[in-house]
């Protein structure tokens, strides 16, 4: 069975930079996009560091409270920080998510809700 991921970065080097060191994972349909600024308001993220079995904190002086991209993005702004303004969308054998995810909490990257569950 595959499984979706979305990773949320403020910058396009990063989310492909990922994007290259999960190839060793089996995943596929990978894609980096832009976010578009309207398209925010309903996804719930975290940093990846702070994935675990309980709260998220903060990392590198960003949020680590659950809250929308939007959201995340008017305090990152308001603190004169970099948007989360690009995703890595991609698909990964179910069997590979600990691994995958393990890799991700390595970056300053944004993840959905869901991934923590």
């Amino acid at each position: 069975m595959t499984i979706k991921m979305s990773v949320y970065f403020q910058n396009e080097n990063d989310a492909e930079s990922l994007s290259a060191s999960l190839k060793k994972f089996g995943i596929n349909n990978e894609r980096v996009e832009r976010v578009p600024e309207d398209g925010s308001k309903e996804i719930v993220v975290i940093p990846a560091a702070g994935i675990s079995g309980g709260s998220a904190t903060g990392q590198g002086g960003h949020p680590g409270i659950f809250q929308s991209l939007s959201k995340l993005r008017e305090t990152m702004t308001a603190d004169k920080g970099s948007h989360a303004d690009y995703v890595l969308e991609f698909e990964a054998p179910e069997e590979n998510k600990q691994a995958i995810v393990e890799k991700i909490k390595q970056t300053e990257g944004y993840v959905t809700k869901d991934m923590t569950e």
